[in-house]
């Protein structure tokens, strides 16, 4: 296949939104899609090169593994030689683990199954994965397992059944895609099966014809190039990907690899010596961006200033052109690297680094405080008294069928889920039983239907619908509520003012009342102040106030802290906390105060220990495992909070 600059060139037009949307640039927030860029140019060149060798009666399945491995392995090796020792140095031991699982998933081209089960893409926890972008490189992988042996198989048995075969798998992975992403978004996300036809869409432009030169095609190439540019700039994380809509950048890339061809206005313009310049180095630019933003998170314990991400993008181009230059040049040389040396090092390296991965989790390679790593694992309670987002009737009977005469329900999100296991346990040590039902992400009110983060619904309507049966069937009973109150209250994430910025978008939570109707948000302590007074009349109430929240990940914000050799507490300002507490004080204040006792755990932590603060750790301890949850450690001390409230002795 002739070598075509503007190729080249359209590759930076996809690695450069990606860097850019990864560092948090604000106007990339659709810079994903260059992934998908990829994919479309991944699927045209490689087929191509197939057909061109099956066309000359020279293909070879070795051949083709041969130069893949060429391609790809020796810059991945490196960046993940070189991702180790951050890797040890900068992560949390529960993090490490998750890290070594990636390493391995990586040399077993399984990483898109790995962050699956993982963790999601935009945001978050995902910032913090030094290896979340190779994902697509097991896709891609993946991919090409099989589709050359088919590809040769259909074109041997009738190369006019090529095409449409093509087309029919474009339709079908597309038509999955766009009936998953809905359903399942996050594995519609990572796995082959609906980002196929990308890579389809690729192969099928290889077979058509060159175009016309003339005004039309070139009109074309550039209406591609601006169909790829509007997805970076206008598509979002709630863009459904990868749906219909991922259709216009895809398209897009297809226009500009068919039309912009050399001489063409398009072509002309990612030919230019800059953009094709980048486009060699676009491979390994993109292995080393997200470690080093990753790992710059992870040090800073929160998002570090845009000027400093956008450095550390500057930086990962630089290492991408040394790695291109001294690494991927050398062993796609033939002249340097014979086909039994690339076979004998990918084996070796491969083995090298599998083996690392595999044994390292055994080693003692943390030395932080044992009170850090314990606080920093998630412990939940379970057991027969245990529900989580339902509750069946046979269920509720074997968990009373287990009770003293005594006993109490325990209802709420996630924030309820850290509190029952030591609530449990407190309770038990006086004779109490506990029955815990909890939806995270779910309001513990009867009325409310579904609260609904994004395009991922939550299953509050049958749990809501269970939790008022539960009320209506059996009153009497002590309750204890707790949620993440000021989360839904305002639908606003959490902002601590000091570089602690949740992940999220204003206005992602919607409270629908049983009717379907979503509760303006003026209404919304109105609403909740009813179906609480509803609670109350029905039960005992122990209301649990906000668990304050830090914006920041705490464990790590406080290994952070060691790293500079600050062994004080962490804190947040106590303004801003008690800011996001005054809603659900207005709920409160409409409660009847005969049938329900509050607590707040805010008085545990703010303005005791320092004046002004809310603390989020102490004597090497953290009183939360992320940035909102309570720690094991933090959720005894509510528990005793709420053991108190109830008078037990």
């Amino acid at each position: 296949m002739k070598y075509r600059r503007e190729i080249d060139g359209l590759r930076t037009i996809a690695v450069l939104p990606v860097i850019l949307f990864h560092a948090g640039v604000p106007s990339f927030t659709g810079g994903f899609v260059g992934v998908d860029v990829f994919f479309v140019i991944s699927g045209y060149l490689i087929t191509s090169l197939i057909m061109a060798d099956e066309v000359a009666g020279r293909f070879s399945i070795v051949n083709f593994y041969e130069r893949r491995a060429r391609r790809i392995l020796p810059a991945l090796f490196l960046m993940l030689l070189l991702t180790m020792p951050f890797a040890v140095w900068l992560m949390l031991p529960s993090d490490l683990n998750s890290y070594w699982e990636s390493v391995v998933s990586v040399l077993t081209f399984t990483a898109n199954f790995h962050f699956w089960h993982a963790s999601g893409y935009f945001g978050g926890e995902a910032e913090m994965k030094p290896l979340l972008h190779t994902w697509s490189l097991a896709v891609e992988e993946q991919f090409y397992v099989f589709f050359p042996l088919v590809l040769v198989l259909v074109d041997r048995l009738n190369r006019r059944l090529v095409l449409p075969a093509l087309l029919l798998g474009t339709v079908v992975s597309l038509a999955l895609a766009a009936y998953l992403v809905p359903l399942k978004p996050t594995p519609a996300f990572y796995l082959l099966p609906t980002r196929a036809w990308e890579l389809f869409i690729g192969a099928m432009l290889s077979f058509a014809p060159p175009p016309k030169r003339g005004r039309p095609g070139d009109a074309l190439g550039l209406v591609g190039l601006a169909m790829i540019l509007y997805a970076v700039v206008a598509f979002g994380e709630g863009t459904p990907v990868p749906s219909l809509p991922m259709l216009v950048p895809t398209l897009g890339t297809a226009l500009v690899l068919h039309f912009a061809r050399a001489g063409t206005p398009t072509g002309r313009l990612l030919g230019l010596p800059l953009l094709v310049g980048l486009g060699l180095v676009s491979y390994s630019a993109y292995l080393f961006h997200q470690p080093m933003f990753a790992f710059a998170r992870l040090y800073a314990a929160t998002q570090p200033p845009l000027a400093v991400m956008c450095l550390l993008g500057l930086l990962a181009v630089l290492a991408g052109y040394l790695s291109w230059r001294y690494v991927e040049r050398p062993f796609r040389d033939r002249r340097m690297t014979s086909p039994r040396q690339i076979l004998a090092f990918s084996v070796a390296a491969g083995c090298v680094l599998l083996a690392v991965g595999l044994v390292a989790p055994r080693l003692p390679l943390k030395v932080l405080p044992p009170q850090l790593a314990g606080d920093s694992v998630k412990r939940f309670d379970s057991g027969v008294c245990y529900f989580r987002n339902t509750m069946s009737e046979a269920g509720l009977q074997r968990c009373l069928a287990t009770l003293p005469e005594r006993w109490v329900l325990l209802a709420g999100d996630s924030h309820a889920q850290t509190l029952s296991l030591p609530l449990r346990e407190q309770l038990a040590a006086s004779g109490i039983g506990l029955v815990s039902f909890e939806a995270p992400g779910c309001l513990p009110i009867a009325a409310t239907k579904q609260i609904a983060p994004g395009a991922q619904p939550y299953p509050c309507e049958e749990y809501s619908r269970q939790l008022r049966n539960y009320l209506d069937s059996d009153p009497g009973r002590e309750v204890v509520i707790l949620a993440r109150w000021p989360h839904y209250l305002s639908g606003r994430p959490f902002d601590n003012g000091e570089g602690g910025v949740e992940a999220g978008t204003d206005g992602d939570i919607r409270v629908v009342d049983a009717a379907g109707r979503i509760v303006p948000g003026a209404d919304l302590v109105d609403h909740v102040a009813d179906e609480l007074r509803y609670v109350s009349t029905e039960a005992r109430l122990i209301l649990v106030g906000p668990v304050p929240e830090a914006g920041w990940d705490v464990p790590r914000r406080v290994a952070a802290e060691l790293r500079l050799g600050r062994t004080g507490p962490v804190s947040t300002p106590a303004a801003l906390v008690e800011q996001r507490i005054e809603l659900f004080r207005k709920v409160v204040n409409k409660l009847d105060k005969a049938g329900v006792t509050v607590v707040y755990p805010s008085d545990l932590v703010c303005d005791r220990q320092l004046p002004g603060r809310c603390i989020n750790s102490i004597d090497g301890h953290t009183f939360y495992f992320d940035n909102d949850h309570p720690s094991y450690y933090y959720a005894r001390m509510i528990a005793r909070q709420v053991v108190a409230a109830l008078g037990v002795d």
